[in-house]
């Protein structure tokens, strides 16, 4: 990897973006300044995370001639094993503090019905097509979502 100057106009073969999520390389000083945020295990952590450099005045750019690619662990997703549990609960309440952080209280709301409305439809068209796992691993997404609303401020407190 070679240095970027950021402050350069002309970024050939980059393209700025307002967040991205992902692969990230962040220069090492600037990484111990704003750090992940150990509320958003599971979800929403690399978003949050280039919200705050954009916040702080740094650009953030993509490459897009580079491939990442990320092996998925299929036994996981089949069975409702503890980990996939836990990901699917971290994953609606991430999208409450989240929006919560970056767009305030009406844009966590909207969140929240617009997830609910999703989780609920997935739920019904897994237990349609008798896939029962898949519907209980969303129905934790639903319990993430409630326990998002009941606890937004107090993950939001500390990084604000």
């Amino acid at each position: 990897m070679r240095a970027i100057d950021l402050k350069e106009k002309s970024l050939k073969g980059l393209v700025e973006i307002d967040a991205g999520g992902g692969m990230i390389v962040v220069p090492r000083k600037l990484f111990l300044k704003i750090l992940f945020d150990e509320c958003l295990p599971f979800g929403y952590e690399d978003l949050d995370f280039t919200l705050r450099i954009k916040k702080m005045g740094y650009r953030v750019v993509t490459v897009s001639d580079v491939m990442v690619i990320h092996y998925k662990n299929h036994k996981e997703v089949e069975n409702a094993s503890g980990n996939a549990i836990l990901k699917r609960f971290f994953n609606g309440r991430n999208q409450i503090v989240f929006h919560y952080r970056h767009g305030g209280s009406f844009s966590a709301l909207i969140r929240f019905y617009i997830g609910l409305i999703q989780s609920f439809v997935r739920i019904v068209r897994s237990l349609l097509r008798n896939r029962k796992v898949d519907a209980v691993l969303e129905a934790y997404c639903v319990i993430g979502l409630l326990y998002g609303i009941y606890r937004i401020k107090w993950c939001s407190a500390h990084v604000r």
